[in-house]
């Protein structure tokens, strides 16, 4: 069973004085609907230019280049310290810049968002007097997979790497760890696992909740069902049995390091 949920992620709003802008609440949203959101800002109302930060780049060099004075560019920095500092930009990331033009067709940025990664962005807000900064998350779906794999190998580290996301690889891994010794998997052994994929748009940007497992190891089944429990879920076998033992059968993740975030992944 496939089943869409929308989830708008509430943001985080944090700044020197009081923001004039926020992202619309979903309710909201719907109720009066701009034609264009981006970012929560309604991109109807400006001309946007989207690039890359350049290796050695400054975010307080792109906004100049826009015509933002040096004394503005100091005041967001200091706004932005306890939220986002400058200089956490990376090379390689993106940003869009909202621009608008008065009666005599001068541009103005009111806007530089920076996305932090695939999912989350700070926006830097430059309209008015006041400045202010505040994280966001965009939109996305989850989409509900059932995947059965059976190992190619007796390691687990080249079945990860040739078979499963990245970050669905670490959660078999943190509910099995008490259970299963991934050193010590065999060809042959196989799994399903029933789970949530987010995507934005079309693009896979991670795992959400894991809603069942079934491992087989050396010819036993190792179930995994979650249960919420002391508002935390814990995942038990199917005997009712826990699946954390007292003595822990692979101690070292493989995967708790997350990969680099690129924009080599383009959107299909």
């Amino acid at each position: 069973m496939k089943r869409i949920l929308r989830i708008a992620l509430g943001t985080l709003l944090l700044s020197a004085g009081a923001c004039s802008h926020r992202t619309p609440e979903p309710e909201t949203a719907a109720a009066d609907e701009p034609h264009n959101i981006l970012y929560g800002i309604n991109a109807d109302d400006y001309r946007t230019e989207t690039a890359e930060i350049r290796s050695g780049e400054t975010l307080g060099r792109i906004l100049n280049s826009y015509g933002v004075p040096a004394a503005v560019i100091d005041r967001l920095d200091k706004a932005a310290a306890e939220v986002f500092p400058l200089r956490n930009i990376r090379a390689g990331n993106r940003y869009t810049v909202f621009i608008h033009e008065d009666s005599l067709h001068s541009p103005h940025p009111d806007y530089l968002v920076y996305e932090q990664d695939m999912t989350r962005y700070v926006v830097f807000a430059l309209a008015g007097d006041s400045l202010c900064v505040h994280r966001g998350e965009k939109e996305f779906t989850l989409r509900r997979r059932k995947r059965p794999a059976s190992l190619e190998s007796s390691r687990w580290r080249a079945n990860r790497k040739a078979q499963l996301p990245y970050a669905l690889a670490a959660e078999l891994e943190d509910i099995y760890q008490w259970t299963i010794s991934f050193f010590n998997v065999q060809k042959g052994d196989s799994f399903t696992v029933i789970y949530d994929e987010k995507f934005i748009d079309t693009l896979s940007v991670g795992v959400g909740r894991i809603w069942g497992v079934k491992f087989t190891h050396f010819g036993k089944d190792y179930y995994a069902i979650p249960f919420r429990q002391n508002k935390r879920v814990e995942y038990w076998e199917a005997d009712g049995s826990s699946l954390r033992k007292q003595m822990l059968k692979a101690p070292l993740k493989y995967t708790r390091v997350s990969s680099k975030f690129t924009y080599s992944r383009r959107h299909p």
